[in-house]
């Protein structure tokens, strides 16, 4: 699970590095993350937290971990 939640993350991180977003883009993610058994709102959720890292004063890799420490515990 742990490696499902990182590629999630990744693809995610990389949609937002073009600092603009398309529907295309999140719906492809959204159908990935449903195919590897998550909530398509993850892709939103993610989205918000790596886009609102630097004015939330956290760093992008803190950031990262948070939401896979929040992934883990909603998946129990």
């Amino acid at each position: 699970k742990a490696e499902k939640v990182e590629a999630m993350y990744h693809l995610v991180y990389m949609i937002s590095l073009e600092k603009v977003v398309e529907d295309v883009e999140l719906e492809v993610a959204s159908l990935y993350a449903e195919r590897l058994g998550f909530k398509n709102s993850l892709v939103c959720e993610l989205l918000n937290s790596i886009v609102t890292a630097d004015s939330d004063g956290n760093a992008k890799g803190d950031v990262r971990q948070q939401v896979i420490d929040f992934l883990r515990l909603n998946e129990a």
